[in-house]
Order: C-alpha cells, then sequence, then structure tokens
C-alpha cells in the first residue's frame, strides 16, 4: 500500500472508487444531500485525495485525520432511496466506503502498474484492514481475510449497490463539469476514458 498510493498513477483510480462507494443507497443519500462534489468537484477530490494521503504516510497525523473525519461525518443522516434511515457512521455504511479501495486498487493494478500475486494481494488486504482501524472501523464490521472478502463484495454488489442518482450523474459523459484551476485541461479526458475499464468487471 505504501509503494502504491505513492504512484502517480494510482490517482486514475480514484473515480472508479468514488462510483463504488455511491452506489450504496445510504451513502449515495449522503453524498447526494451533503456533498458539494456538484459545484466544487475538483476540490473535492483534492481534498480526498490529500486524506487519503494522511491515512498511509501521515504517522501521528492519520490518527488525528481519522478523527477528523468522524466528527465530519456525525451529523450526515436521512433517508434513502429505498426508504431506509442512514447515517453515515453506521457501520455498515462506513466500512463499505472504505472497502471499495481494495477491489478497485486490486483490479487497476493489473492494467496500470502490474498484476498482484495472491501474495501482494493478502499483504495489501492486511494493510488496508489496519487503515480502517486508523478512520475508526472495528475489525468486526469488515472481513478479515481476503479470502472473506470476496463473498461479502459479491453480497454488496448482489444486494445493495445499485446504480443512485450520484453514480448516474458520475458516469454521465454529457453531464457538465467545471474545469479545473489547475493541472492539465486533458485529464478530464483521461479520467473519462479509464472510469469504466478500471471499475472491477463485476461492478458494472
Amino acid at each position: 500500500l505504501w509503494s502504491l498510493s505513492g504512484d502517480i498513477r494510482a490517482l486514475l483510480m480514484l473515480p472508479a472508487a468514488l462510483t463504488l462507494q455511491v452506489a450504496h443507497p445510504a451513502v449515495g443519500a449522503g453524498v447526494d444531500e451533503h456533498s458539494v462534489f456538484r459545484t466544487d468537484p475538483w476540490g473535492r477530490g483534492e481534498r480526498s485525495l490529500r486524506s487519503l494521503q494522511l491515512w498511509v504516510y501521515g504517522g501521528e497525523q492519520a490518527a488525528e485525520e481519522g478523527r477528523r473525519l468522524r466528527v465530519l461525518h456525525r451529523t450526515i443522516q436521512g433517508t434513502d432511496t429505498r426508504g431506509r434511515r442512514y447515517h453515515a457512521l453506521t457501520p455498515a455504511n462506513y466500512a463499505w466506503v472504505h472497502a471499495t479501495g481494495f477491489p478497485v486498487y486490486q483490479h487497476a493494478a493489473r492494467y496500470l502498474i502490474r498484476p498482484m500475486t495472491p501474495a501482494q494481494e493478502r499483504a495489501l488486504y492486511a494493510e488496508w484492514l489496519q487503515v480502517g482501524r486508523i478512520l475508526g472501523i472495528h475489525d468486526r464490521d469488515m472481513p478479515q481475510t481476503v479470502e472473506e472478502f470476496w463473498p461479502y463484495w459479491k453480497k454488496m454488489l448482489a444486494e445493495e449497490i445499485e446504480a443512485t442518482t450520484v453514480v448516474r450523474e458520475l458516469v454521465d459523459v454529457d453531464q457538465p463539469v467545471p474545469p479545473p484551476d489547475r493541472g492539465p485541461w486533458p485529464l478530464r479526458t483521461v479520467l473519462r476514458a479509464l472510469w469504466p475499464v478500471l471499475l472491477p468487471p463485476l461492478a458494472r
């Protein structure tokens, strides 16, 4: 995880992970109702990336960032599209947001870096669990091995995940997006092209 998160190519994985996160009805509703992703998508993405870098490389600051995120999400609640009450810190919801990073990293590495060996996958997952603990995710709320993760993943895709309003907006190629205030303008085109490719196949 240390080397993978520091590889600039990992930036291209973020849209796929975000799409999976907001495909959960509760997470999608929370983002739909409480996020600034429509008015400040690039700023929102930059803040998410900065937070991710702190989780991995921040040392003592990583724990502080985890506490900051939990405080930030305390007031995010409402009703999802299935009529269920949700809260951002409900363990299942909070764990799903974190869990999506592993299959995206595992799948996208095949195209952007190199395929992982089974041992590398197990090491990545163990490190991802450790990051989850920094964020306040309890072991009981996440599968504890790669072998336990994949049945959980398939069950979530089959029973929970859907094309939420936010997902439809994110993948709509005609949706207007404000230009970034800095960086190369072709970046948006590259992200659009790679977005569906870097989604794990079962999630498409």
